[in-house]
């Protein structure tokens, strides 16, 4: 590999969480919810028991959702109407297993070993620069060869995913470069 881009990587799962709820993708936490009980069955139970019949209803719609399905995947609500006990998903984010899990699928966990060109606009809806930023600090200090760069659009549409596409375009043309 001679080199790699990444365009508003969701660098922490928790964050992705943070931004989504009651976001246009608010559903696409069945993705990350299957992705995570495909990848980890053992604690499947566990991780499931959170979920009330509306939950385990998205879960299912999920499966078979790709990107462009979110629109069916009850765009704009809170993830409190998917769990049992009404929290939204990203408290529960915090206890076992999810805790572990969601630390070990953490980007930045792992060195790159190629150049990578990593590209955040600051007004994204759906990930967090924050969580971007720490990535790209990581992967700095343990000696990766990182060129970011910053795209400062300031929040518009919220919750949308506007400001998530919109650094897409000088992304497109930095990345190629």
């Amino acid at each position: 590999v001679a080199g790699a881009g990444a365009g508003s990587p969701p660098a922490s799962l928790r964050d992705l969480a943070v931004a989504g709820d009651g976001s246009f993708l608010s559903g696409g936490i069945g993705w990350v919810v299957n992705g995570f009980i495909s990848a980890y069955p053992q604690h499947a139970d566990e991780m499931l028991k959170v979920f009330n019949p509306a939950g385990l209803d998205i879960l299912g719609r999920a499966e078979d959702a790709c990107v462009f399905d979110a629109p069916l995947l009850d765009p704009f609500s809170s993830t409190t109407r998917y769990t049992v006990d009404g929290r939204p998903i990203v408290e529960h984010l915090s206890e076992e297993p999810w805790a572990s899990l969601v630390a070990e699928q953490e980007l930045g966990n792992r060195t790159p070993s190629a150049p990578v060109f990593v590209a955040q606009a600051t007004g994204d809806d759906f990930v967090l620069v924050s969580g971007v930023d720490t990535m790209v600090g990581k992967w700095c200090l343990t000696g990766a060869t990182v060129t970011y760069q910053r795209y400062d659009v300031p929040p518009a549409f919220t919750k949308t995913g506007f400001g998530h596409v919109v650094g897409l375009f000088p992304a497109l043309v930095e990345g190629m470069d």
